[in-house]
């Protein structure tokens, strides 16, 4: 699992390629659906792993390929 600093890699990356939407820090309403994630999180994190790739490291063609 990604210590912290590797985290905030990958979200660094993420953010480079999409701003945060407004009202992304704000507490979500459980009555509601929330919208789902741009990226598939899953598909990215298992070709990093079978590409043998940390997935702070990933290209920003490579997170092109897991938008959803």
């Amino acid at each position: 699992m990604a210590n912290h600093k590797q985290h905030e890699k990958i979200l660094s990356k993420f953010r480079e390629c999409d701003p945060i939407p407004k009202g992304y820090y704000e507490t979500p309403n459980p009555y509601k659906d929330q919208p789902l994630s741009q990226y598939n999180l899953r598909a990215m994190l298992s070709y990093a792993e079978k590409s043998g790739k940390d997935p702070a490291n990933l290209t920003r063609q490579d997170l092109e390929r897991f938008r959803v």
